[in-house]
């Protein structure tokens, strides 16, 4: 088994429990962060050789507002590259259009 990407430590590394990967080496984290959600979002990242990782943006932070998550638990992908989160505390599941940047 060998360490695909250390997670920058800005973002995605408090308690990251869910992945997606994308396609040109990008994926999506979900983290539900610290336990009183300190850094609960949901990162886009590239990985790429060791120390090339790179956060594209984040999304999904701590809240009830459209966008918005209290305690994300997925991420997934569908072949048109939208993304979709679900939300255990809220019993929501967010459907994001892909976005040139985030």
């Amino acid at each position: 088994m060998r360490l695909a990407a250390t997670l920058p430590q800005v973002t995605a590394s408090i308690s990251p429990v869910s992945l997606a990967v994308a396609s040109q080496s990008m994926m999506y984290v979900v983290s539900r962060g610290s336990e009183n959600n300190f850094g609960s979002r949901v990162s886009k990242l590239y990985v790429g050789a060791p120390g090339e990782e790179k956060v594209h943006g984040e999304f999904c932070r701590y809240g009830t507002d459209p966008g918005r998550a209290l305690w994300p638990n997925s991420v997934a992908l569908d072949k048109q590259g939208n993304v979709y989160v679900s939300d255990d505390w809220l019993n929501r599941i967010w459907h994001l259009i892909q976005m040139a940047t985030f």
